[in-house]
């Protein structure tokens, strides 16, 4: 099961190095007769490119005028050309020339294949699909994972992405009859719903786990000291369960995916992916309900893990995923807990040890965390289960003291949703589209 969609950047950046190039090339063109210019239209060079995003595609008449110094601009009106399903804004004159001159500047565009040497970036495609792996090879249980993944255009295969978003589901909940908890059960709907909010250069995998005990679901593979109903007696960093479990169900995932893109195309491919302009992907972590289980887990083990394990990548070696232990956790850039909560003390990291070795860790060269809690009414004023409220309190205020001491390399912010609302389960859904992760 799986779908590919076509995405192109919505907007196009360029600098004035490149007009003027182009205004050079213009020069040379206006002395050369009509003859001459349909001939050297036909073999496009290439002019050198320099990128710069801050500078938009959108030209007026002074800006054109100011960029051509060496002859009379005529009377200009504002036009758009559109190459490839994207709309170009350009100017244009009332003259023949101008038909070449558009001639030659979409061939330019069209050459440097859709506009990729303009922005630096690779143009992407879209695979999402539901896909069944092992956790390890020859394992029993498979892990249902929902994945929407960066593509090459040309090769069709994955490429890198800008961040790799992980997302863990918590407990089942069925037959509710609510269309909107239904609609936000479903893993291909909250996979879309992360490459919206972080855009399209992002990777979203969103993970089910392998075992439920009726609705309840049991994380036993990333966290040894869960009971049967998936809730943790501990967290312990021993053997790093969480972290190497994550980087074997990756690449499982990501060779499935490979298997089934490359079975659907009706000729493999010989060009090789574009370069993508994304060395080594960053990775969020995001914890619904249950799933904010996991985050502890992995959240202990970044504090227990060696110091001396942090090294600056390679920029030749481009991974798609982290393809270790010690790679994922030194890519952890943001963690999100979503609306967690238990029936048992553990929703949140409440351990000043393990809250202060993360901080002691950035402070020696670790990259930057945030943290954003997110929540609603349905588990910070449950006034059956008071403990997770108070959970939450502890954990943020053990960051925000840390935070003082490593400054802006630690993070941490609270932000409470639907909260003039009663408790009720559609908001504790519904909080996954409405989640603010700016």
């Amino acid at each position: 099961m799986g779908s590919t969609s076509h995405t192109l950047m919505d907007s196009i950046s360029f600098n004035e190095t490149f007009v003027k190039d182009t205004f050079d090339e213009i020069g040379a063109i206006n002395a050369m007769n009509e003859e001459e210019l349909i001939r050297r239209n036909q073999t496009i060079p290439e002019p050198s490119v320099s990128i710069n995003d801050g500078v938009s595609a959108d030209f007026d008449d002074d800006d054109v005028a100011s960029l051509s110094n060496d002859s009379e601009v005529p009377d200009l009106k504002h036009e758009s050309l559109v190459i490839d399903g994207v709309e170009m804004h350009l100017f244009s004159l009332d003259d023949i020339f101008m038909q070449y001159l558009l001639r030659y500047i979409t061939q330019v565009f069209l050459y440097f294949g859709h506009l990729n040497m303009l922005t630096g970036q690779s143009v992407m495609d879209r695979w999402s699909g539901i896909l069944k792996v092992p956790m390890f090879p020859g394992s029993r249980g498979h892990y249902k994972v929902a994945a929407s993944l960066c593509i090459s255009t040309s090769s069709r295969n994955p490429t890198v992405p800008s961040m790799n978003a992980i997302f863990f589901n918590g407990d089942r909940v069925r037959g509710t009859g609510n269309p909107v908890i239904d609609r936000l059960s479903d893993l291909e709907r909250i996979a879309e719903i992360i490459v919206s909010k972080l855009g399209e250069n992002v990777n979203a995998w969103v993970i089910e786990a392998s075992k439920f005990n009726g609705p309840f679901a049991v994380y036993k593979d990333f966290i040894p000291s869960v009971n049967q109903w998936g809730e943790p007696k501990s967290y312990n960093a021993t053997g790093y369960p969480a972290s190497t479990s994550i980087v074997s169900l990756l690449s499982s995932c990501l060779t499935e995916a490979k298997n089934i893109i490359s079975n659907r195309l009706e000729e493999p491919s010989a060009i090789e992916a574009p370069g993508s302009c994304f060395s080594q992907p960053k990775t969020l972590l995001f914890g619904f309900s249950k799933g904010g289980t996991v985050l502890n887990q992995l959240v202990t083990e970044l504090a227990f893990s060696e110091l001396n394990s942090i090294t600056v990548p390679s920029q030749d070696k481009k991974e798609i995923i982290p393809t270790s232990k010690e790679s994922l956790l030194n890519s952890i850039t943001e963690i999100h807990y979503v609306d967690v909560g238990l029936n048992s003390n553990g929703a949140y990291i409440t351990d000043q040890d393990t809250i202060g070795r993360i901080s002691k860790r950035l402070s020696e060269g670790a990259t930057g965390i945030r943290f954003v809690l997110h929540g609603t009414p349905r588990q910070w004023r449950d006034s059956m289960r008071v403990w997770v409220g108070k959970e939450k309190d502890t954990m943020v205020h053990l960051l925000d003291a840390e935070s003082q001491l490593c400054g802006e390399k630690l993070s941490v912010c609270e932000r409470f949703y639907f909260a003039n609302k009663p408790a009720n389960m559609q908001m504790h859904f519904e909080v996954i589209e409405s989640m603010d992760i700016s």
